[in-house]
Parts: C-alpha cells; sequence; structure tokens
C-alpha cells in the first residue's frame, strides 16, 4: 500500500520536479550550451554523469540487498543514455492499455522513487532522480488520452511515417496548423520535433508560444518565456521571439517593455505585419493621451 500510494501521488513531488525539468529544458530545448548527454522531446532528460559521480559500485561497502539496488540504478540509468522512448521506459509495447501503463508505472516506482534509496547510496541521489524523472514523465504523458495520441504522431514522425512530415519544414507547418486548431500540445509536440531536426531558433520559439497560449499550462508561462529568450539568444533576429515577447508584456500591462519588443522585431524584419500593427496602435495610444 506505501508503494502504491506513492505512486499514486503524483502532485507530492510536482515543485521538486519542476524545477528539474524546467532547467533541463531550457539546457536541452533551448540555445545555451547543453550539458554533455541530453535527450529532447516532452520526455525524460538524462545527462551524462561526472566523474565525480562515477564511483565504483564495487568499492562500495554495502549490504547485498543495497549493492544489488545500485547496480539496478546504475544499469537503468546507462539504459536511459540510450534515449529509451516513453514506452521503452515503462517497459512497454506501444499497444499498451492504460491499465498496463499505470501498472508498470507503480512496478518502477516500487524501486526507483527517489524515496527508497537509502543513505548508504547518497551518491547515487542524481541518477536516481534522473531515473525516477524519466518514469514519471512516461506515465504523465501516456496515462493522459491526448498526449498520448499526440505522442505517438510524434514518434511516427520520428520514424518518417505519414502524417508528421518528412523534414523540419513540413513539421513546423503542422504545428503552425495545430496552433490554429488550438491543438497546442500537438503543435508544441510537431515544433520540438522541427527543432529537434533542425534547431532553427524560430521552431523553438514557436514551441514557446504553444505552451503560452494552452490554457491549462498557465504554470508553464515562465519557461515558455525563457524559450523565447533561448531563441533570441540563438538568433538576435528572431523576429517571432521578439513578438511574442512583446505580445506577453501587453497583456501582464507592461506596455514599454512590449514597445520595446515589437520595435526589435520590426528591426529583425522590417516587414513583420503584427509587429508593426503593434506598434501603429501604440502610438495611436500615446496620442490620443497627449
Amino acid at each position: 500500500q506505501e508503494e502504491e500510494d506513492m505512486a499514486k501521488s503524483p502532485d507530492s513531488e510536482s515543485a521538486r520536479r519542476r524545477q528539474r525539468l524546467l532547467r533541463r529544458a531550457m539546457e536541452n530545448l533551448g540555445s545555451i550550451a547543453p550539458k554533455p548527454e541530453t535527450k529532447v522531446e516532452n520526455a525524460e532528460v538524462i545527462q551524462t554523469p561526472t566523474a565525480a559521480a562515477s564511483i565504483s559500485i564495487e568499492d562500495m561497502s554495502l549490504s547485498p540487498e543495497d549493492r544489488m539496488l545500485a547496480r539496478q540504478i546504475e544499469a537503468r540509468h546507462q539504459f536511459l543514455l540510450a534515449r529509451a522512448d516513453h514506452y521503452t521506459v515503462l517497459g512497454l509495447p506501444r499497444t499498451a492499455s492504460k491499465d498496463d501503463i499505470k501498472d508498470a508505472y507503480y512496478e518502477l516506482a516500487k524501486t526507483f522513487h527517489p524515496d527508497r534509496l537509502p543513505p548508504s547510496l547518497q551518491v547515487l541521489n542524481a541518477k536516481m532522480n534522473r531515473i525516477f524523472d524519466a518514469i514519471r514523465d512516461a506515465y504523465d504523458v501516456l496515462s493522459d488520452d491526448g498526449r498520448r495520441a499526440a505522442y505517438l504522431v510524434f514518434l511516427e514522425g520520428a520514424a518518417g511515417a505519414a502524417g508528421a512530415g518528412e523534414d523540419a519544414q513540413e513539421q513546423y507547418r503542422l504545428g503552425e496548423l495545430h496552433i490554429r486548431r488550438r491543438e497546442f500540445r500537438k503543435a508544441e509536440l510537431m515544433f520540438l520535433s522541427a527543432h529537434k531536426k533542425q534547431p532553427k531558433a524560430e521552431y523553438l520559439a514557436a514551441a514557446a508560444w504553444a505552451i503560452y497560449l494552452d490554457a491549462s499550462r498557465r504554470d508553464e508561462a515562465a519557461k515558455a518565456k525563457q524559450w523565447m529568450n533561448d531563441a533570441i539568444r540563438a538568433d538576435e533576429n528572431c523576429d517571432r521571439a521578439y513578438y511574442q515577447l512583446g505580445v506577453i508584456s501587453r497583456v501582464e500591462g507592461n506596455m514599454t517593455k512590449a514597445e520595446s519588443y515589437f520595435q526589435r522585431a520590426v528591426r529583425a524584419n522590417p516587414k513583420h505585419p503584427e509587429a508593426n500593427q503593434e506598434l501603429r496602435l501604440i502610438e495611436l495610444r500615446k496620442r490620443k493621451e497627449k
């Protein structure tokens, strides 16, 4: 019962987990230099362990049970470094039912929940957290009907199957189509897939916009804005990112900041229609206030 309660209570870890995911998402999807080995796509982001963490299990004084757990952790961590998809992380086929997904998550949580790590194995704490993040990410996506369907579309696209497009530009176009249909999670997946194939700042900014527009993800607004700023760092002429940040600033009531972003969007692209329109409206408002 203890393990089941632990596995069934994702909210109890949400704050800590959100911070880890946000930090690694910025490294992985933004233009800042990533740490050694990362994995993209609304999934687990696994970093290559540093030399300091590379301690031989055989050199540690452990009980047989702890040594076995340490080996499981090391093996699972190496497994995730092979860039496993969500289904593989849970050890399931893509035809798995929701009950299969739930059962697999519970079983893995019994072994790899960070709270299960004994004091003697604290040196493996970072790896344990990465493993459980991957397990939780897989469960979060696959246990939700809409997100699971979108993820299957992404996997098909990654494999070159019909429906997702063969190149980055086509996936970007599909993402824009999903935006118009207000299918924001599907849009994000398409934009991120395009960015993975061709790391253009525009694609990253578009993924951030899909997150920001999704009313169910208001708590991820900071992440969306960070991705837009990462896009600008990657390409100082990313007019899309400037324009989006301008709109956000206007919505937040900061018209000085909004005007600055719109001006930068126009400097990057003098023909940007929306940014030019926003600047005209701001100018008209200023005249009326005189």
